[in-house]
């Protein structure tokens, strides 16, 4: 049963977050073949343990299991949770615009791949690893619950930290120095604040997201 008004809008972009997610995936299983994967029993293991801090969360709404660790949270706590939780579905959206061809729900790197550094690659590295981290922010200020709240955030904090080094490791080794210059000119999650020359560099050219 629903005990605040937020948690509809949860319940809402979790709907939105995995149309998304299978929209892309059917696109993927439907073009090239990887030309070299990185994926080990680590990553699998530990997206689906991310998937849990998700599943958690759809518990909280529609049981009242985790009742016990409910919270009080101000009011402006609670909106400020829709335009994060906004935010990160856009941003996973873009990201996977921007990717096309090149996105992967693995570490690999794709027959066709590229290295893009226009759109919202522009600023960011890992967009879509921002996006995740903005969803559970967002989770954390809409579900009033020590448990559900934060469980998305724990657990695909272990996915970011796991994969994250690997992935531009695997990117400098298919793109040499393209990518580490695009390194230099952008952060992973964050824009670097010295970017005046970066809006020259709109190569053709991705790194592969999760």
């Amino acid at each position: 049963m629903f005990r605040a008004n937020y948690e509809p809008i949860f319940l809402v972009g979790l709907v939105i977050l995995y149309a998304l997610r299978n929209y892309y995936g059917l696109i993927f299983r439907s073009r090239g073949v990887k030309e070299q994967g990185y994926n080990t029993w680590l990553d699998r293991f530990l997206t689906w343990i991310s998937e849990l801090g998700l599943i958690v969360g759809a518990i909280y709404v529609f049981t009242d299991w985790l009742a016990f660790a409910n919270f009080p949270i101000p009011g402006w706590w609670g909106w400020m949770g829709i335009p994060i939780y906004a935010v990160g579905l856009w941003m996973l959206w873009r990201a996977h615009q921007d990717l096309d061809r090149s996105w992967s729900p693995h570490v690999e790197i794709r027959r066709e791949q590229k290295l893009i550094t226009d759109g919202v690659y522009q600023r960011i590295r890992h967009p879509l690893y921002a996006g995740y981290i903005l969803l559970g922010i967002g989770q954390m200020a809409l579900l009033a619950n020590w448990i559900a709240g934060p469980a998305f955030l724990v657990l695909f904090s272990l996915v970011y930290f796991q994969r994250v080094t690997r992935e531009e490791e695997m990117m400098l080794e298919k793109f040499g120095e393209d990518y580490r210059s695009y390194m230099q000119r952008t952060g992973r999650l964050l824009p670097r604040l010295n970017l005046g020359h970066s809006s020259s560099h709109n190569s053709s050219l991705t790194p592969t997201k999760k």
